[in-house]
């Protein structure tokens, strides 16, 4: 049987978590590197301020926080824990909202959002790869 995983990293978590929210009888599981919680937050100062009121609503679909509470299947989030474009925050946003039962939130240490792969390659495929098998 074919096994399926996505997987989006930074402003691509979006349309992952979009992909799982609408098709997760289809995938096995869910990985997140580097995502936001509150998709493009870095933009809202330049909306309106009821633009910006409406985005932060916590029934806001439009929020990846809010999507993936309705994901169950088995998700991964990974972050750096010194990320300066998207904050570890919003890695562990992520997972606080996940509606999968199993979930698991990796956070490497010394990472910023562009090097999370290489800062320590053993921990990051290590625990993708562990991921991948658990779930296949």
């Amino acid at each position: 049987m074919e096994s399926i995983f996505l997987m989006g990293r930074s402003l691509g978590s979006l349309p992952a978590i979009e992909l799982a929210f609408h098709h997760q009888d289809e995938i096995n599981g869910l990985i997140i590197e580097s995502g936001s919680a509150n998709n493009l937050r870095r933009l809202w100062e330049h909306i309106g301020a009821n633009e910006r009121q409406s985005l932060l609503k916590e029934d806001n679909i439009f929020l990846n926080k809010v999507k993936i509470r309705q994901v169950n299947k088995p998700t991964l989030i990974v972050h750096g824990e010194y990320d300066q474009i998207l904050p570890v925050a919003e890695g562990h946003e992520l997972y606080q909202n996940s509606g999968a039962k199993d979930k698991k939130l990796l956070i490497i240490p010394q990472a910023d959002h562009n090097d999370v792969m290489i800062v320590d390659q053993d921990l990051y495929f290590k625990t993708i790869g562990e991921f991948v098998r658990t779930y296949s």
